[in-house]
């Protein structure tokens, strides 16, 4: 009990967390649910002002085998940095991990889009045998969902939600981090709620849809960036683009390379930009990814919404001419 004591005191004079004695005995009636028996903590850790991480070594009474506990408390809503840290850090060897949070935090709309981020996340981590709970701090006998205030559940298609989840193992870290980019910084204007984890993808953004199966989208390997523009693999405005627009292209955005070519599935044209790998997403801060989110979106050089307007205008000059073209066959 004396690693109980000292870090009580600690978080204590930290002034910022709550009290470690309450966050302690939410876990001990945690563990009585659950039929553990408490046995000692463990590698209690500040990762930052807001937050205290420990394990509790306990017994599960059910058959005698030691089982490990993670808790992370925060005083605000859950991260993704709280959710890598339980699934892929100090938590990674625990047979149960829980987030403790703070439900009265005053948050802003980002801080409650991780939210919702995680959450789907920890649904993951259920189905595919990682235990995990979400308890609130003032009320934890409370373990209804929390509602989304643009999220309407009679939308979802909780069959392809529960496929998906039984699908696969849990994305890596790294996939992670490229998911909750896409999810939480490179959105405009869109509703965070409005996804789900299938609807995810670690290397790519949303698609910005114009029409049919026509879309653009940022693509980010670690290769670097690109600006993708998609058809179906048996559009004939992707070639006429690459026909008619190409030189167009070339000279709105000089110095960046284009590449053109069919996967079988789609037909592409690619602007390469190529100046930050997907590697370094892990190493850069709220406000770096803020800043690469800006310049991708609404950039000097080049930008995914002049793109889009570029293709949109196509798109129309195109339907002009298959118009005139039909016209023509039928007189």
């Amino acid at each position: 009990m004396s690693n109980h004591a000292s870090s009580n005191q600690m978080v204590m004079n930290n002034g910022t967390i709550q009290p470690l004695g309450r966050i302690i005995s939410i876990m001990l009636n945690e563990l009585k649910s659950r039929n553990l028996e408490y046995v000692e903590i463990q590698n209690i850790h500040v990762p930052d002002k807001n937050r205290i991480a420990f394990d509790m070594l306990t017994t599960d009474l059910n058959n005698g085998r030691k089982c490990v506990v993670h808790a992370d408390f925060t005083q605000a809503f859950p991260t993704v940095e709280q959710l890598l840290d339980c699934v892929y850090g100090s938590g990674s060897t625990s047979d149960l991990k829980i987030i403790i949070y703070n439900e009265h935090y005053e948050f802003d709309l980002r801080e409650e889009g991780a939210f919702y981020f995680v959450d789907l996340m920890i649904e993951k981590c259920n189905a595919v045998d990682i235990p995990f709970e979400l308890i609130r701090y003032h009320n934890p006998s409370d373990r209804t969902k929390r509602g989304w205030q643009n999220y309407d559940p009679e939308n979802r298609d909780i069959e392809t939600v529960k496929t998906h989840l039984r699908s696969g193992p849990l994305p890596t870290k790294s996939e992670i981090q490229g998911m909750a980019f896409w999810a939480l910084f490179f959105t405009i204007y869109r509703d965070y709620e409005n996804f789900e984890l299938h609807q995810l993808h670690c290397d790519r953004s949303f698609d910005r849809c114009i029409s049919g199966d026509l879309c653009v989208f940022v693509k980010w390997t670690d290769e670097g960036l690109c600006y993708v523009i998609s058809d179906s693999h048996l559009s004939e405005l992707i070639p006429w683009l690459w026909t008619n627009r190409k030189k167009y292209l070339e000279k709105t955005y000089p110095g960046f390379k284009l590449s053109y070519y069919r996967d079988g599935k789609h037909a592409y044209i690619g602007i390469h930009v190529n100046y930050i790998p997907f590697y370094e997403l892990h190493i850069m801060s709220d406000a770096e990814r803020e800043r690469l989110r800006s310049r991708l979106l609404y950039g000097q050089d080049i930008d995914l919404c002049k793109i889009e307007d570029t293709v949109r205008n196509a798109h129309k000059q195109y339907e002009i001419e298959i118009g005139q073209t039909k016209d023509i066959l039928t007189q």
